[in-house]
């Protein structure tokens, strides 16, 4: 998702030019001829609990992807959704142990729009021990003025009126295409 946020209009025309030319040559594997086509069910993306677990080995439905916070409104409460853009602020809030969050604020490239990424409770009880200095050491980069890009993959949810994103693992955050530890491994 970082790499097709960053390409450049001659990288993304080569690279979309390569898939057409792969869809056209594709054959249909799906439907046999003299077979009838099995039937499927079609699962919805969600990240809650409660959703339809899949049958060992089927792929989980794609998740639907906004490279812009412009983009994101109040019909989508409710919806899993994967959204990249820069990263304002980060607010932690680790006082109480059993009650640790942190808020990841996006902006739009022009600084016109902000968009706020919720990690609660349940992100931090399924993250390694050591995310907390993580995300101390991602605020600090934040107030350092360094541009970093977040890619996250959350339910959209709305909070103090606010339309906004709750994620719930740390695999599905990405700072400029990596995870969070390899990107502060790296930089500093």
């Amino acid at each position: 998702m970082y790499n097709k946020y960053i390409e450049t209009d001659e990288k993304k025309e080569q690279r979309k030019e390569r898939d057409r030319n792969r869809r056209k040559n594709r054959t249909n594997i799906r439907v046999e001829q003299g077979k009838k086509p099995l039937e499927e069910i079609v699962n919805r993306p969600t990240t809650d609990n409660q959703g339809e677990t899949l049958i060992d080995g089927e792929r989980n439905p794609p998740v639907p992807r906004s490279y812009s916070i412009l983009h994101i409104n109040r019909e989508q409460l409710k919806s899993t959704l994967a959204v990249i853009d820069r990263i304002l602020e980060v607010e932690n809030d680790f006082d109480n142990p059993n009650e640790k969050r942190s808020i990841i604020t996006l902006t739009n490239g022009n600084n016109t729009l902000t968009f706020k990424i919720m990690l609660e409770q349940v992100f931090f009880a399924q993250a390694p021990l050591n995310i907390d200095r993580m995300l101390q050491g991602l605020k600090v980069r934040t107030v350092q003025e360094e541009a970093m890009f977040l890619s996250a993959v959350g339910e959209i949810v709305e909070r103090n009126d606010e339309v906004c994103m709750v994620v719930f693992a740390e695999e599905d955050l990405n700072i400029n295409g990596k995870s969070i530890f390899a990107y502060l491994s790296n930089v500093g």
